[in-house]
């Protein structure tokens, strides 16, 4: 014990929690870059609508553009039946209610929001006029399921929810008046490859095996490279780097998926998601990790679940009715003013904050969003 306390160690109790990258130098790399992927999104459309308050965006954009951006962020959230407020009240002998043990049965919510019109769903009106086109069009993109009876959420599950929000989104903005920007948290999830993705990770270094088929690849000079043997096998990165001109004698499994991956066909592998929204047309972004302050949906979970838990009742029937009126007590105006706090907070890092705590502080002396800053 003397030993450690020399070393400067001391006992604490513990506290479970995680290690934090927010301000790990390629993350804030990447930050940057996403920042000034939005900035210039923004400054080459028109404004984007404002709260209640009337109170101006700090970006303002462009009134001389014909066409709005409407950035589309989306993420997921699980809602538990016995997740019920922390604090309870206790009789005059100290005795309290003895709650389930446990977090209970849970119901997963995927949903998108936008600025224009809250959570990304069509009006009665646009809908009735989308059933016209198709009988069964939707009429919004949220997705709920119960682990219990649907399964859990996979990549299958998750490209279904993207095609139908599309339906929904294009629908409601029509091409010629608006662009579309999706934003998705920096997940492995939400970057799933399809099954037959030049993805060197997943080869065998003989063929066969459990590898996948995948696509035709590009040879250094251009021409297709076949990924199979004749018969339909999985060649293996040996093969298909000695096809491509790489000595692969006494490089291990790790060497060759490395070398693999300098190719430009597997460096430029994109995810599902991003190559259904590129065939439509549509712009993809992820936030940066570790930057839940920059997604507004963040801030609707944590509304809609000071809710569901202020109305809990520790039943799985109580929680289905619970988490649609959750999520409903979070208004238009509302994620309008979210999206404004992340606003301030794209501004706080544009201009030099790092750590997450630095803008932070930076975003609160932006609060009234009516004056400049104080000097400093």
């Amino acid at each position: 014990l003397r030993y450690m306390k020399r070393l400067g160690f001391t006992n604490r109790q513990y506290k479970q929690g995680y290690a934090d990258g927010h301000d790990r130098d390629d993350v804030l790399q990447y930050r940057m870059l996403y920042l000034n992927k939005i900035r210039v999104l923004e400054a080459s459309h028109l404004p984007p609508p404002t709260c209640q308050d009337a109170i101006p965006s700090w970006n303002n954009g462009d009134t001389s553009k014909s066409k709005h951006v409407v950035f589309i962020y989306h993420d997921e959230s699980t809602f538990n039946a016995n997740d019920a407020h922390s604090r309870v009240w206790v009789d005059p002998s100290g005795s309290g209610a003895v709650r389930p043990k446990g977090k209970g049965q849970g119901i997963m919510v995927s949903d998108f929001i936008e600025e224009f019109s809250g959570y990304l769903r069509l009006t009665d009106e646009e809908h009735s006029a989308a059933r016209r086109l198709y009988a069964f069009y939707p009429k919004e993109a949220r997705e709920i399921i119960e682990h219990q009876r649907d399964g859990y959420w996979d990549n299958d599950k998750f490209m279904a929810n993207i095609r139908k929000a599309v339906r929904v989104a294009e629908f409601k903005y029509p091409r010629d008046k608006y662009n579309l920007v999706w934003i998705f948290d920096h997940s492995s999830g939400h970057q799933a490859y399809e099954k037959n993705a030049l993805v060197a990770a997943r080869m065998n270094v003989k063929p066969g095996g459990s590898q996948p088929k995948m696509r035709d690849g590009r040879l250094p000079n251009g021409a297709p490279q076949k990924m199979t043997l004749q018969d339909g096998t999985p060649k293996g990165l040996d093969l298909v780097l000695r096809e491509r001109g790489v000595d692969t004698l006494g490089m291990t499994k790790k060497d060759m998926v490395k070398r693999m991956e300098q190719f430009e066909d597997f460096r430029n592998e994109i995810s599902s998601v991003e190559a259904y929204l590129k065939a439509k047309n549509h712009r993809c972004l992820f936030c940066p990790k570790f930057h839940p302050e920059l997604n507004p949906i963040e801030r609707c979970w944590a509304k809609a679940k000071q809710y569901a838990r202020a109305n809990c009742n520790y039943t799985l029937a109580g929680l289905r009715v619970t988490v649609p009126n959750a999520l409903d007590a979070v208004n238009t105006d509302l994620i309008r003013q979210f999206f404004r706090k992340v606003r301030d907070y794209h501004r706080a890092y544009l201009e030099g904050m790092k750590s997450g705590s630095e803008a932070d502080s930076k975003v609160k002396v932006y609060k009234s969003h009516r004056r400049p800053p104080l000097p400093s």
